[in-house]
């Protein structure tokens, strides 16, 4: 269970390791799961520019949702630079 007195660092560490240990079929069902409620909104649905990142790892999967409208609006993909 995690507790609310975790600093930041060590919140977002034990989420990572907790979403790390899901099985590639779970990962892609709640991917699935948050693309398609995405989708849905209005807000989506009306933007001509999304903003998004590709995934890596356990990450909710988003290179199906950049494949999808790629043609359709415009994908800002940040760039990242781990120096």
């Amino acid at each position: 269970m995690i507790s609310s007195g975790l600093s930041k660092e060590k919140l977002r560490s034990e989420l990572r390791s907790m979403r790390n240990r899901l099985s590639t079929y779970e990962v892609l069902k709640r991917s699935n799961d948050i693309i398609t409620t995405l989708t849905s909104l209005p807000s989506f649905l009306n933007a001509q520019v999304v903003a998004c990142y590709l995934s890596f790892g356990s990450e909710v999967y988003t290179h199906g949702l950049v494949k999808a409208y790629c043609g359709t609006k415009d994908i800002l993909i940040p760039v990242v630079d781990r120096e």
